[in-house]
């Protein structure tokens, strides 16, 4: 991303940020504030404890189906720190991570089979997370919230320019919690008057080992696309009632067939990532995200992620300084 594109990137989610903490979208508990992770955790805590208190915020809290997100490393983490924008989603008396995601970009041109679009370039909102709790984490809604951060964010970005960026979002097609999560962070955005164009699901992606078998569940694409002022009004019915919950491998098949079966689309592109094929299903009627509804038999249940115990060595101290030094950079001009 070019750096004076990154700049207005962080300018604007942390603006975003700031509005939520001091209250002026929706209200949000008075223990809970909203931080551009590069802008505060990045320039006051050391290599170690950052990288490591994100990795144990997801290592620790991401126990549910695997197919639904895959738990960055250390390495990744480094990367999104130099390269992406990370928000949290903090108490505000112990620092304590209760939420987190990660807004990603990708140029023009740059090659991403899992989602077909070669033409524009596009951020990405990956890794939403919310903290594991007794007392019901769903009032706090902050799951939703982070996808409300995330479209602001881009959305303001967006003001800065003459040619708007898309936003996209990949969600297994199981996934009913993170969908309504993102559908509701939509329809909260519009309340407040803000044309943010259009929000739909552009199609699905479906990967494949090398002997065609399909290794994992089919996975939503959604689109927000400002420059789209016109609203989709497709709708799409998926019930997942008669699919197979016993065998992973016969309920990945089922649900493709099932929902290829429900759309109209002839328009399915190839691509690889390094052992494994991708195929993009582009829908010919794109499906407004409020006018999809799910109905499932148990089958996103199971699959459960365990808990790694890793023993890790000491990350070296200026593993992110050029991190550090381009956002202090930033902040001079």
């Amino acid at each position: 991303m070019k750096i004076k594109n990154y700049a207005v990137i962080l300018k604007s989610m942390n603006k975003v940020c700031n509005n939520y903490n001091n209250g002026k979208y929706n209200e949000i508990p008075n223990n809970i504030k909203f931080e551009v992770v590069q802008l505060n955790d990045l320039l006051n805590m050391d290599a170690n404890g950052l990288v490591n208190n994100i990795y144990n915020f997801y290592n620790e809290n991401f126990t549910g189906n695997k197919d639904f997100m895959h738990v960055p490393t250390r390495q990744d983490i480094i990367y999104n720190l130099e390269n992406n924008i990370i928000i949290t989603a903090k108490n505000t008396e112990t620092n304590e991570i209760f939420a987190i995601s990660t807004l990603k970009h990708k140029e023009k041109g740059e090659n991403n089979p899992y989602y077909n679009d070669y033409y524009h370039e596009y951020f990405e909102i990956t890794g939403v997370l919310t903290k594991k709790q007794k007392d019901n984490n769903y009032k706090l809604g902050l799951g939703k919230r982070l996808y409300e951060v995330m479209l602001r964010g881009v959305n303001e970005y967006n003001s800065y320019f003459d040619t708007p960026t898309k936003v996209i979002c990949e969600i297994d097609c199981r996934n009913i919690c993170s969908y309504k999560a993102f559908t509701k962070a939509v329809l909260n955005i519009e309340k407040d008057n803000i044309n943010i164009g259009s929000t739909f699901i552009d199609g699905i992606n479906v990967v494949r080992n090398s002997d065609e078998s399909i290794k994992e569940a089919p996975t939503l694409v959604l689109v927000n696309d400002s420059s789209i002022k016109s609203i989709y009004n497709s709708s799409l019915e998926l019930n997942y009632k008669d699919v197979t919950k016993d065998n992973y491998n016969t309920t990945y098949d089922e649900l493709y067939k099932y929902i290829y079966n429900n759309i109209s689309s002839s328009d399915i592109t190839r691509g690889y990532d390094k052992d494994l094929i991708v195929d993009y299903v582009k829908f010919n009627k794109l499906v407004n995200v409020s006018k999809l509804n799910i109905e499932t038999n148990g089958i996103e249940k199971g699959n459960n992620r365990t808990i790694e115990n890793n023993i890790y060595d000491n990350l070296e101290n200026n593993v992110l300084d050029n991190a550090k030094e381009k956002v202090l950079t930033l902040c001079r001009r």
